[in-house]
């Protein structure tokens, strides 16, 4: 169940990543889209910065978790680290300057630029301990760091949801799913790890 799972969250944050790289290799995506269109326009690489390494991170990550993959392919694991933890912190970068200058107004500004400092503190964090040697600890963190990133599929999946279940319209919505994007994963991320990770702080 636990590997049935897993491979949905890969194969989701596979579609997810396309579609966030879409909005490079389709400038006509982002200029349509209200909630990008200002981002391109005023502060691209910001928006870039976001789009390009955010979805490569998600990409990257859910294979980290793989069952037998670190001890099977430890020198892939380390390099691959290293890459994530480079494409959290600069999507984080651009994230958070996105944050600050949404146009969706103080309180999804303060949820997503919860979501960027988040982000950007559980990866230094995870990775620090891997530098220390400290590879429980260092899972544990990097558990929290990826289903942060994971807020790029929720989110997605939490837009609809509200504009055609709940029948809320985008702008009031939005708000709302600048925390709910992220807030739960953070939950579930720390739910998870003190119940199967029984390892010391």
């Amino acid at each position: 169940m636990k590997k049935f799972l897993l491979g949905l969250a890969i194969f989701l944050a596979f579609a997810i990543a396309l579609y966030g790289w879409s909005y490079v290799l389709f400038a006509s995506m982002a200029e349509n889209s209200g909630t990008m269109s200002h981002h391109l326009a005023d502060r691209p690489i910001a928006m870039y910065l976001h789009v390009i390494f955010g979805p490569l991170a998600l990409l990257i990550g859910g294979f980290q978790f793989y069952p037998g993959w670190r001890s099977k392919h430890p020198a892939y694991h380390r390099w691959a680290g290293r890459t994530y933890v480079s494409s959290m912190l600069l999507s984080g970068f651009g994230a958070s300057v996105m944050a600050i200058t949404t146009n969706a107004g103080p309180v999804a500004a303060a949820g997503f630029g919860g979501l960027a400092i988040a982000s950007i503190f559980t990866t230094v964090r995870g990775y620090l301990l891997a530098r220390a040697g400290k590879y429980q600890q260092h899972r544990r963190w990097m558990i929290r760091s990826y289903v942060l990133a994971f807020a790029a599929v929720t989110l997605r999946l939490h837009i609809p949801m509200f504009l055609i279940v709940f029948g809320m319209e985008f702008a009031a919505a939005y708000v709302i799913i600048a925390w709910s994007c992220w807030v739960p994963n953070l939950l579930y991320g720390e739910w998870y790890v003190r119940k199967y990770a029984a390892i010391p702080k």
